[in-house]
């Protein structure tokens, strides 16, 4: 299994080959398309996201700022796939904790080129009870 270390030096290697600019375009796209998903999906709905590319911000922080905007509408479950596939996502990058459960999300490492894998449920929305002293 590889370590953290080697994960973010992968990362590293995949951010260094494109362009900031780039990676900070494609992670824009790729937010506006989660987000569109998942005000289409029906509640209950799956939506599996999943990247070929290693760079975080395209990939975890996509998830985590989806989970942030959706907030209890959407739950980030786990892949199913086995340990030996890939390592857990990343939950921290540049010395910053990446918010929401990315342990369940999954970074597959091959020896050519990376890919991401995260799935995301809709649930309703929680209607907060009402407060019968609030009918008097």
């Amino acid at each position: 299994m590889r370590t953290l270390q080697s994960l973010e030096a992968h990362a590293a290697i995949a951010f260094h080959i494109q362009s900031l600019s780039k990676v900070r375009r494609l992670a824009s796209w790729q937010k506006a398309l989660v987000h569109s998903g998942l005000d289409a999906l029906r509640d209950g709905g799956t939506l599996v996201y999943s990247t070929c590319t290693l760079a975080p911000e395209e990939n975890e922080l996509v998830i985590a700022r989806a989970l942030e905007r959706y907030e209890e509408m959407v739950k980030l479950v786990p892949t199913l796939l086995a340990e030996s596939v890939g390592v857990p996502a990343l939950t921290q990058w540049k010395g910053r904790a990446i918010t929401g459960p990315m342990g369940r999300a999954r970074r597959i490492l091959p020896p050519l080129e990376g890919f991401f894998i995260a799935i995301l449920i809709k649930r309703r929305p929680r209607i907060p009870e009402e407060d019968p002293r609030a009918r008097r």
